[in-house]
């Protein structure tokens, strides 16, 4: 089951799941329901086709509360990950796109997650989650690739 809880100042964060859960805060379940394999034409942190099993982020975000919001234009998607690395992303733009939150690297190594990001480094750096879009124009510096993620928070823009 995914909760949504609006907080005072039109703040919402969603804790993905395996992780404890804070007072103000949804928690995301992406592994229940369909997963998809998913093929990504130039991915970011990759630099190269690659496939991965996941699910699309609009509808997860859609059932925890978030998109339903008028103006989409005034509202940030944040992303936080493990090593406190925090990036910003336009609702609207992440809404209209084919993102994806993935947790299986296709093409990793027998016996691997992820394929490690440099020659012998190891496959959890990418950690649990990868946001990953599969229509993202190559160099587009509008979308954003975090990964190892913990949350993902709504902010109005700044």
């Amino acid at each position: 089951m995914i909760r949504a809880l609006a907080l005072a100042g039109c703040l919402l964060a969603l804790r993905l799941a395996a992780q404890p859960m804070a007072v103000g805060e949804a928690q995301l379940h992406p592994k229940r329901g369909i997963a998809r394999q998913v093929q990504v034409p130039h991915d970011a942190v990759y630099q190269r086709a690659k496939r991965y099993r996941g699910r699309p982020l609009a509808p997860l975000l859609r059932r925890a509360g978030i998109g339903a919001e008028a103006g989409q234009e005034a509202w940030d998607l944040v992303f936080i990950c493990s090593d406190a690395y925090t990036v910003r992303m336009p609702l609207g733009l992440a809404l209209a796109h084919e993102g994806h939150l993935v947790w299986k690297d296709l093409d990793a190594p027998a016996g691997r997650r992820w394929t490690p990001l440099r020659p012998g480094g190891s496959d959890s750096e990418l950690g649990s989650w990868y946001v990953v879009w599969a229509d993202a124009p190559a160099g587009d510096a509008r979308f954003k690739w975090p990964y190892a993620l913990e949350r993902i928070r709504l902010e109005p823009r700044p």
